[in-house]
């Protein structure tokens, strides 16, 4: 969709847009074409989920526990980052203003709140990504394999439709980072802590 009307994306994606792009955003949109187009030669065969398309073969996923809202251990974290390249890229998220709920209805409650953040994220990750639990922001990170310049950006606008939808309580915040030549250690700690100094007046997306 290529739309003037473009500041609520959520209602749209749920009627099925792959992607909303705001007028008149014309580099944005070259780029959506261009990504959609890769799929051309694969619609005879059925439909395709551009979720499932990387910029580059990646390797099968490692095997690892995941929880019911499909979150793998921080412990596992490392495992992960060794399947990153030159390229790839972190988004961590966390949600803050959940004290006061907390409060009300303990923390069981506010923890599961935290989870259907991380569910939501997982339904938008690819096969081949990655999310695990960031226990230093009580948030979590997901590492993307295979994605463009703007992979995190497209992941964050999804997620932040969904979590509206879903009238989730909270702030979610967001940091994404690319895996340069420093390596992938130095992007997953750009990110954290992007996060770590998170709070009600800061932004809520940031690139670092």
């Amino acid at each position: 969709m290529f739309t003037a009307y473009a500041s609520d994306p959520a209602r749209l994606l749920d009627l099925g847009a792959r992607e909303v792009v705001e007028k008149p955003d014309f580099e944005l949109l070259g780029e959506v074409l261009a990504s959609l187009g890769t799929g051309v030669d694969h619609q005879a065969t059925g439909p395709i989920d551009d979720r499932r398309i990387a910029s580059r073969e990646v390797k099968t996923a490692p095997k690892m526990w995941r929880s019911p809202a499909g979150v793998s251990s921080h412990h596992d974290l490392a495992h992960s980052m060794l399947e990153l390249e030159l390229g790839d890229a972190v988004l961590g998220i966390t949600v803050i203003g959940l004290d006061a709920l907390e409060t009300d209805v303990g923390p069981v409650l506010v923890a599961d709140c935290r989870l259907a953040v991380a569910r939501i994220l997982g339904d938008l990750l690819r096969v081949q990504d990655f999310l695990h639990e960031a226990p230093e922001v009580d948030g979590f990170v997901a590492l993307l394999r295979g994605g463009d310049a703007r992979s995190t950006g497209a992941l964050w606008s999804r997620l932040t439709a969904g979590i509206e939808n879903a009238g989730l309580p909270g702030e979610i915040k967001g940091a994404a980072s690319r895996v340069d030549a420093i390596g992938v250690k130095d992007a997953l700690a750009r990110a954290i802590g992007a996060l770590k100094a998170a709070s009600a007046g800061s932004p809520s997306f940031l690139s670092v």
